[in-house]
């Protein structure tokens, strides 16, 4: 009975310790969800921040090419003055 006793509080030792290591993996795997979480997190930040920053790019696309209309209306208004001083002189 002895024998059987010794062998009967090896195996709870051992299951102590397999449960041990349970508990053990089991916060690794709650830390490992946490990380994967806060990562979630940063990358919808990222996202966002992304979608700002092409917005802005679109507006500052937008605003170039009203410049370029702008310079585009400038030059056909310089070239009528142009016209305008040139049929000026010939009269």
């Amino acid at each position: 009975e002895l024998n059987w006793r010794v062998k009967a509080d090896e195996a709870s030792n051992e299951v102590s310790i397999f449960t041990a290591k349970m508990v053990g993996k089991d916060n690794e795997i709650d830390k490992m969800k946490e990380d994967i979480h806060k990562a979630q997190i940063k990358l919808e930040a990222a996202e966002e921040k992304a979608k700002d920053l092409s917005n802005d790019l679109r507006a500052a696309q937008d605003r170039v090419g009203s410049l370029s209309n702008i310079e585009a209306l400038l030059a056909k208004a310089n070239k009528t003055i142009q016209q305008l001083k040139s049929m000026q002189k010939d009269k």
